[in-house]
């Protein structure tokens, strides 16, 4: 059991992790500042460099906080696949399915933490100083998914199943920044905060262009 002194240091740390999902989520990291998340944490910037100690290793905090858990169940679901079929035996669109699955299913859940925290994974992945916490945090999980593609489409090489993966992070972080492009470019008939529809697409999006990629492959071989 906590002590109150634990647990008061637990409820700021927590505090400024909320605050900095959400900030890092709709804004550049570059134009955040400490203040930023301290006052929006109902902190202030002391506490911020006491529990983190600057920008950047606070950063690494907000990523790596939640990432195990969605780890955790990518792993769980690939394993349970695999049981039921074999690893010789899997296939494209399950695979797709088990590694995006719980990624959306928090981003489109009530949890306004988890919508914060997806929005903002999609937001920092692509920023290149993120990238080697995004891979603390995510490949012990992801790099089995890019083996069993290679398994599901034999033609495809290690270098188009890492490309391929590549598109599906872009394809799947992208539904979900809420990019109003969608909205002009259908004149309103569809809104960018329709997750579900992006996700409906999805799948059927992947998994024709893997393995396209992979009937291309054999041709050139």
């Amino acid at each position: 059991m906590l002590n109150p002194k634990t647990k008061y240091k637990t409820r700021t740390s927590n505090a400024l992790l909320d605050s900095g999902e959400f900030l890092f989520g709709h804004k550049l990291y570059s134009d955040v500042t400490l203040e930023d998340i301290a006052k929006l944490a109902g902190c202030n910037v002391g506490q911020l460099v006491y529990h983190f100690g600057n920008k950047h290793t606070f950063l690494r905090a907000c990523i790596l906080r939640r990432a195990p858990i969605l780890c955790i169940e990518r792993s769980t679901l690939l394993n349970n696949y695999i049981q039921v079929v074999g690893k010789n035996n899997v296939k494209i669109e399950p695979l797709l399915r088990a590694f995006i699955d719980p990624f959306f299913t928090r981003a489109m859940g009530p949890d306004i933490g988890w919508r914060n925290y997806a929005r903002f994974i999609a937001t920092i992945v692509w920023w290149e100083n993120a990238a080697p916490i995004i891979a603390e945090g995510y490949d012990e999980a992801a790099l089995p998914y890019l083996d069993c593609f290679q398994i599901a489409l034999p033609n495809l090489t290690k270098d188009s199943s890492a490309r391929c993966f590549q598109f599906l992070i872009a394809a799947m972080y992208s539904s979900i920044v809420d990019d109003k492009r969608i909205e002009i470019l259908t004149n309103g008939v569809s809104t960018s905060g329709d997750y579900s529809a992006y996700y409906e697409i999805l799948i059927p999006f992947l998994a024709a262009g893997f393995k396209q990629v992979s009937h291309s492959s054999s041709e050139i071989v």
